[in-house]
């Protein structure tokens, strides 16, 4: 899939979807919807707004009065800090009414294949299913209300993926200095910031960095607030408050689904849009909070 055509990936996606029974809609313009049982949708288009990428955006008809915000804030900050997409955000749109959004993203400029694209669309469409049926439950309010034949995706040799090749990657992207648990996890400090590159059992390779304030649990809704805002104006992680036994902290995963493989340059970039991401997103959020950064840039 060429970065100039993405109505050719939006088709497979389609073809993707029906092969596994989702119903999933073309819209005139090209973009797809997928309706969800316990009301919302699902709308799937190519977003150009920070880099090319696969956007579904996931939503429920309704809204909730304005006084179950900070019960709200709760259930999508858990959802962010325990699953890997999509990311919640709470949307503050109307005066009257408070919703939330799903956002699950795929990079659509690095030629992914049709496997790695229902790797990735096929478990975001069942977590999609899986949210809207939590709040379904939690806050009632909100959801209230032949194929093609298409021409084949770009295909590439694809890459071991374990700690063992990311330990060999990580020193090619300038990261000399780090340390593996020997099975979970790989941990290394860039620009000052604690990462740790974690394979879980999708397999997906979750990218996590760590800030920690050490605020008090009454700044929970403020802290809240702003990684809320963050991520409504990105794509590339997820910011969420993390509680330790020192106090509030902050903690950014990028996640990069891998249940297809991935090529070598996949990989490469993968590891560097999620450092780049995250770096900047707590170099955001911490200014925002205390007006400083922890990040040492160079």
């Amino acid at each position: 899939m060429s970065e100039s055509d993405p109505f050719l990936l939006l088709a497979h996606v389609r073809a993707i979807a029906r092969e596994h029974g989702l119903s999933c809609w073309a819209l005139p313009s090209g973009e797809l919807l997928v309706p969800h049982s316990a009301g919302g949708s699902t709308f799937i288009f190519i977003d150009q707004l920070e880099e090319p990428v696969l956007h579904l955006h996931t939503s429920p008809r309704g809204g909730v009065d304005l006084s179950e915000i900070s019960e709200l804030a709760h259930v999508a900050n858990e959802w962010n800090h325990d699953c890997l997409s999509p990311a919640i955000v709470v949307d503050f749109d109307q005066p009257e009414c408070v919703s939330v959004s799903g956002h699950s993203y795929l990079p659509a400029d690095n030629s992914p294949s049709r496997e790695q694209l229902a790797a990735f669309v096929l478990p975001a469409l069942r977590n999609a299913e899986v949210l809207m049926d939590l709040l379904a439950q939690s806050h009632p309010g909100l959801v209230r209300e032949a194929s093609p034949q298409l021409a084949p995706l770009a295909d590439a040799p694809l890459e071991p993926f374990t700690l063992d090749s990311l330990a060999e990657i990580l020193p090619l992207i300038g990261i000399q200095r780090f340390q593996s648990d020997g099975a979970t996890a790989i941990y290394a400090w860039v620009n000052d910031v604690l990462f740790s590159f974690a394979l879980d059992n999708g397999p997906s390779l979750i990218i996590k960095g760590h800030w920690d304030p050490s605020l008090e649990e009454a700044e929970f809704t403020r802290l809240f607030l702003i990684c809320n805002d963050w991520n409504r104006a990105h794509h590339g992680a997820v910011a969420y408050c993390h509680h330790t036994a020192e106090g509030l902290q902050v903690r950014m995963d990028a996640t990069t689904i891998a249940a297809a493989g991935l090529t070598r340059p996949q990989l490469f970039s993968a590891i560097g849009r999620g450092l780049k991401h995250i770096l900047h997103g707590i170099d955001d959020i911490a200014q925002e909070v205390t007006g400083a950064s922890p990040v040492e840039w160079p």
